[in-house]
């Protein structure tokens, strides 16, 4: 397709303007083939990527949502004391979840170094699982 559509650009082009047809030939071409694959159901490579990312975070932002109505929860008079040690246990079982949702829902504030009160904020390496550095994680402490 895109060979066909080269053979029909004019003989009187000069070199830089049949380079510019033929990059929009390109272009176009390409467009065109992922609107039919996507059109005959093909999903693309770079949303089934995402796609996994999305799903992270929506269990991440529910678990913080557990975590908040067992908090609500427990400040009632009337809710039996059960309810408490369950958010003691649910937060003891997860410390760190109230940081990665902070950080997950703002990257804006970590991309500058900001916490959530707009203080500047050290950034720490982070250790994985065989101790060596993987990236760096922002920290409030210093």
């Amino acid at each position: 397709m895109e060979l066909e559509l080269e053979r029909e650009l004019g003989p009187d082009l000069s070199p830089e303007e049949r380079w510019e047809a033929c990059e929009r030939i390109r272009f176009d071409v390409e467009v065109s083939m992922k609107r039919q694959r996507w059109a005959a159901g093909e999903i693309p490579e770079a949303h089934l990527r995402r796609a996994i990312f999305l799903y992270a975070q929506a269990f991440l932002f529910g678990l913080d949502g557990i975590g908040k109505t067992l908090t609500a929860l427990g400040s009632a008079a009337w809710v039996p004391g059960a309810v408490t040690t369950a958010r003691e246990d649910f937060y003891r079982s997860l410390p760190t979840l109230a940081g990665v949702r902070d950080t997950s829902h703002h990257l804006e504030d970590r991309a500058r170094r900001r916490d959530r009160r707009g203080k500047q904020i050290a950034v720490k390496p982070v250790m994985n699982v065989l101790g060596g550095r993987v990236a760096q994680r922002p920290s409030e402490g210093p």
